[in-house]
């Protein structure tokens, strides 16, 4: 059996998605001449039409299928530990960590109701929103749109009153948040491979940041910013993810590679390396 999220299982998984996207290709191709001859929203419509060609999901960048989830090991949450016990580097530091792992941890869209003008900025709040329902035991896999929207809001009125602005945050700030607000303990983890495993394995979810277009996740718009994504969940060839940044962004997997290229590109805008958050009750 191929390891969990190899690009050969992801290929004979979802094999039926690139024999239908030969076909097309062409189809695509009369589209676009269509809407060049007839005007129909002219060079930005042809645009479109393009980018969605050629930003396919891949064997890097796709959702998880819930065979897939079902190789991994359902680890049980860990709320109160500190988390200075966790995601260290140290062969020594805990008990090797299972070959792939997943944690219980509800999701939601950034935007509940596709109100992306006002919640563009919402991700850090997104992740601090998920990241409290799975400290809270609540079993739920997605969290109601209204609910989420209005705690989306609640946060980034607070940050306003209290901050005197709602802009994008750092880890070390997000973290802050979470204290503030819902009177978490937070920690800021350097993050490997390994270190990210050790949480997961151990019952935290992990937080990092990242610049959208390296996640070369196709559902993304033509702008690349800075976004804030929690990992709930590992194999051997990466992360999988609840990415509020998308609508479809619901166990959506990233590899390694494309994971820490993401959070290099962060690093120039954000002034942050390869850095992570952890949140405990």
């Amino acid at each position: 059996m191929p390891a969990p999220f190899s690009d050969y299982a992801y290929t004979r998984a979802l094999g039926w998605r690139r024999r239908a996207a030969g076909g097309r290709v062409a189809l695509v191709a009369l589209l676009v001449v269509a809407l060049l001859v007839l005007g129909y929203g002219g060079y930005r419509g042809a645009r479109f039409a393009w980018h969605r060609l050629h930003t396919q999901e891949t064997a890097s960048s796709h959702p998880v299928t819930h065979g897939q989830l079902r190789q991994l090991t359902q680890v049980t949450p860990n709320t109160t530990d500190q988390p200075a016990a966790v995601a260290t580097d140290s062969p020594t530091a805990s008990p090797p960590p299972p070959t792939g792992a997943l944690l219980a941890v509800p999701y939601t869209v950034q935007a509940p109701f596709a109100n992306w003008k006002f919640h563009q900025e919402s991700c850090e709040e997104a992740a601090v929103l998920m990241y409290h329902d799975f400290l809270q035991g609540d079993p739920r896999t997605n969290i109601p749109p209204a609910e989420a929207d209005q705690q989306l809001r609640a946060l980034k009125a607070w940050q306003v009153q209290n901050w005197g602005s709602e802009k994008d945050l750092t880890i070390d700030r997000t973290g802050q948040l979470a204290q503030a607000y819902f009177g978490f303990h937070y920690q800021v983890i350097q993050v490997t491979e390994d270190s990210i495993r050790q949480a997961i394995a151990a019952g935290h979810p992990v937080v990092v940041p990242v610049m959208t277009h390296s996640l070369q996740n196709p559902h993304y718009g033509p702008r690349t910013v800075y976004h804030e994504l929690l990992i709930k969940g590992y194999s051997g060839a990466g992360v999988v993810s609840n990415d509020a940044g998308v609508q479809e962004g619901k166990d959506w997997f990233y590899s390694w590679s494309i994971l820490f290229g993401a959070i290099d590109a962060q690093t120039s805008k954000m002034s942050q390396g390869r850095v992570g958050l952890i949140l405990t009750r």
